[in-house]
């Protein structure tokens, strides 16, 4: 590989990495009646994709030259015919287990059941049993965040979380431990899976399937929302939770990615990274952090290549 290639990516890698910045940009701002979250200087918005729609994009690139972010990126055209761009959802309004046409999804349920306790838990009580997996679950990432929180951290990030009145804390327990725990924040009538983790060495126990299997229930059926979403397709983190979600009735919710580039995210295109990326692997060990933000933007930009807009 050419030693010019080689200059090139290090200084990409570090504008990603954001150390040059004298502080990490973070905070919502409003724009077409949608609030926008920026996080690790990407744009995203706080609504739910069944309820946006008219986005102006040149509200989008002053939204972006403002929030000093590189790419903002949405999601519209609800269930709307199969594409590359999907969120794993459950719209099931009599859903039940009897209703789960998967018979291993009806089994790995079933045993959960039998063997885990579920309930609503407050903040306190959340932090103290779950902490433990959050931190274990963290170090087994090939790409660390930013939230590598100690305890105290990780309480004042729950809390704060918790002053929204729609954001709710669960667990599965086995025998008064926790095996599993999910995050859930109802907003525009439905509801999105925030956060889950689980403890690996009591997986046989099935936690997972009984936690998500009682949470859709109770969120479909007795409280009639719209629908539960465990989000769009992974980008980063390698994960089973959504082939695990389909088994238990979930399905793949088409729609369309929409994307708009800063001018700093054009120009790491113009430089031809995508040619070359296959070779940054040489970086791994010194950029773990902006190389899986590097693959996730360029599979963003191939994903949504693929919508005529």
């Amino acid at each position: 590989m050419p030693e010019i290639v080689n200059k090139e990516i290090v200084r990409l890698l570090e504008i990603l990495d954001g150390k040059k910045w004298a502080e990490r940009y973070n905070g919502v701002f409003w724009s077409c009646e949608i609030p926008w979250l920026t996080e690790n200087r990407l744009l995203r918005p706080l609504s739910l994709p069944h309820t946006i729609q008219n986005v102006n994009r040149k509200d989008v690139k002053k939204l972006i030259s403002e929030s000093h972010t590189l790419v903002a990126y949405w999601s519209d055209l609800w269930d709307n015919g199969e594409s590359a761009w999907w969120w794993t959802s459950c719209d099931n309004k009599v859903y039940d287990i009897e209703n789960i046409t998967d018979k291993n999804g009806r089994r790995d349920i079933r045993k959960g059941l039998r063997e885990c306790t579920i309930q609503r838990l407050e903040p306190a009580d959340f932090v103290e049993h779950s902490y433990p997996i959050y931190s274990s679950a963290f170090h087994t990432y090939e790409y660390h965040d930013l939230r590598d929180f100690s305890k105290e951290q990780y309480s004042e990030y729950i809390f704060n979380k918790s002053r929204y009145p729609g954001y709710e804390l669960w667990g599965a327990f086995v025998h008064d431990k926790m095996a599993a725990y999910a995050s859930a924040v109802i907003m525009d009538n439905a509801v999105l899976l925030d956060s889950a983790k689980s403890d690996g060495g009591l997986q046989k126990h099935c936690p997972n399937n009984a936690l998500f299997y009682l949470m859709t229930k109770h969120y479909l059926v007795e409280r009639e929302k719209l629908y539960i979403t465990n989000g769009p397709r992974t980008l980063l983190h390698p994960t089973n939770i959504n082939d695990m979600l389909i088994r238990m009735g979930y399905r793949k919710i088409y729609c369309r990615l929409n994307l708009e580039l800063s001018m700093t995210a054009k120009l790491i295109l113009l430089t031809g990274v995508r040619k070359w990326y296959k070779y940054l692997t040489i970086f791994r060990d010194k950029f773990p952090g902006p190389l899986a933000k590097l693959q996730s933007f360029l599979t963003l930009v191939e994903i949504s290549r693929t919508f005529k807009i």
